[in-house]
């Protein structure tokens, strides 16, 4: 049959179809004749319609009298069997987390489906339920699963994986290190390579967590020798990447992210490209090459799109604001926060709420609204304690509560020295911060930026206070760390607001400072 003609005749066939609604007894039959049409003419290329065949198989099912013909219904259930196997693949790797989900749970309904394939299709159901938040379902699989007689080792050590990356998310993280340590010896002792460098990859991750940062490294890429598939190997040295960006190493990061990055795209692996590309971001941000750290997280979202706002989609949007922020585009990275955080809600990844809703504080003040910051950051505070990460509190949020605290000191009007009450707020906050970096025995760059900005303000305070003058601060910030775009655009935003306005008028060295490189 030709190709025009198959169209023809599947869309003439779908005519029937409505029409023989009103007969149910018809119904199967004409479901089964789609599927002997379809079957026929994409012989070459069954997997291009493997969802559609799938779901014609089912519907043929459900109006079936199996004391009319018990071998057909046997031949629907087969054929139903190996379409869903190849559609839930593809749906999988297309993103298409709803629909993989729905033919994982067919799979598992058929009669047909042998029991260490039901265990696998299980746990594959649990990882679709951990990415959309619902957590309690995925561990009720994982538990299913460990509690079959038949359980494979292999099987059994997946569920403690999924188990550990939950309780990491749920805040539970004393339970996530154990739960990937048990995961991490059943490997090596079952000889599973693969599954042994993902739990050592992911301890790595726990342990710097916890201020065991100079354990990382080496754990990293021993995850990546250990690695026996292409695709492990490289989501080790993914790892790996981040954790030499977190403790300053940001060129030799970029290299071995763009080796992973290639390395994925040979792969064909999407989901792993998106990821990869969302870490380049990052790191391009952190070096200042806001270009590059752009069209990396516009790349993460194109090849993402199809899964919707997951994750990945959270971490691109919350992580964008930064780079639009920096290139004068205060509005639109409020946006993009604001999207991120409701992502991150919705699907409960509390820890990459919290953390958002602080850049999202940090950007409410330097647009003037500082009650509002102060709302948000408090939010952030109470968000890493639920998560069980009360540590990134201090290097996400104390930053802001300093900026807050300047902004505070500095409301006379006119313009006069900062409000002396706030200088001791303000020391004890860069006390903690320094203490928190110490605490990292490998550091932390980003805290360590933290801690620079948060002395570089209080050592403006205080000599403006010892001076008997204005500080130099706009809401908080140093203009020099602002870049010139949005130095900019603050002023066009504050051209509009009267007390902005009289402010500068008062301020000639803030406004100056301000107007600096235009």
């Amino acid at each position: 049959m030709h190709a025009e003609q198959a169209y023809l005749f599947r869309h003439a066939l779908l005519r029937e179809v409505a029409y023989g609604l009103w007969l149910p007894s018809d119904r199967s039959r004409l479901h089964t004749l789609a599927i002997d049409v379809i079957e026929q003419a994409f012989a070459a290329d069954l997997g291009r319609v493997a969802g559609e065949l799938a779901e014609h198989c089912h519907r043929a099912m459900q109006d079936f009298d199996p004391a009319q013909d018990a071998q057909a219904l046997e031949d629907l259930r087969r054929r139903e069997l190996k379409h869903l196997r190849v559609a839930r693949q593809l749906a999988y790797n297309r993103l298409q987390d709803d629909l993989a989900l729905l033919y994982a749970l067919r799979l598992l309904a058929s009669p047909l489906i042998d029991r260490h394939e039901a265990l696998e299709v299980e746990l594959l159901v649990a990882e679709q339920h951990q990415l959309k938040g619902r957590f309690s379902d995925a561990l009720a699989c994982c538990k299913r699963v460990r509690a079959d007689p038949d359980c494979p080792p292999v099987a059994r050590v997946k569920t403690w994986v999924a188990e550990g990356r939950i309780a990491a998310f749920s805040g539970r993280r004393a339970d996530a290190e154990q739960l990937m340590e048990t995961a991490a010896s059943e490997a090596k002792a079952f000889s599973l390579p693969d599954l042994q460098a993902q739990a050592t990859s992911w301890l790595a991750g726990f342990y710097e967590d916890s201020g065991r940062a100079h354990l990382c490294e080496a754990m990293h890429r021993r995850a990546a020798e250990i690695a026996q598939s292409p695709g492990m190997r490289l989501a080790a040295l993914g790892n790996l990447a981040n954790h030499l960006r977190s403790t300053g190493r940001l060129d030799e990061a970029v290299a071995v992210l763009e080796e992973v990055l290639a390395g994925f795209e040979r792969l064909g692996d999407v989901r792993a490209v998106g990821v990869a590309c969302n870490n380049l971001g990052r790191t391009y941000f952190m070096l200042g090459r806001l270009a590059e750290s752009e069209a990396a997280y516009l790349r993460s979202l194109e090849v993402m799109q199809p899964a919707g706002r997951n994750l990945s989609f959270a971490f691109s949007q919350g992580n964008v604001a930064e780079v639009w922020q920096a290139r004068g585009q205060p509005q639109r990275a409020r946006k993009a926060l604001s999207l991120a955080i409701q992502v991150c809600d919705e699907y409960a990844y509390t820890m990459h709420g919290a953390a958002f809703r602080s850049r999202l504080a940090a950007l409410l003040l330097l647009m003037g609204d500082a009650d509002e910051a102060a709302e948000v950051i408090e939010d952030a505070r109470n968000q890493f304690a639920v998560a069980g990460t009360e540590q990134y509190a201090t290097g996400y949020c104390d930053i802001v509560r300093v900026r807050l605290a300047a902004e505070y000191a500095c409301k006379a009007r006119p313009p006069g020295p900062p409000a002396p009450a706030w200088l001791p707020v303000i020391r004890q906050l860069n006390q903690g911060i320094s203490r928190a970096l110490a605490a990292q025995k490998a550091g932390d760059l980003e805290l360590k930026r933290s801690l620079e900005a948060s002395q570089a303000v209080l050592g403006e305070l205080e000599a403006a206070a010892a001076a008997g003058r204005p500080a130099v601060l706009w809401r908080g910030y140093l203009p020099s760390e602002l870049s010139v775009a949005l130095r900019k655009a603050l002023l066009e935003q504050g051209r509009g607001q009267a007390q902005t306005a009289r402010l500068l008028a008062a301020h000639p060295a803030l406004e100056a400072a301000m107007k600096a490189g235009f």
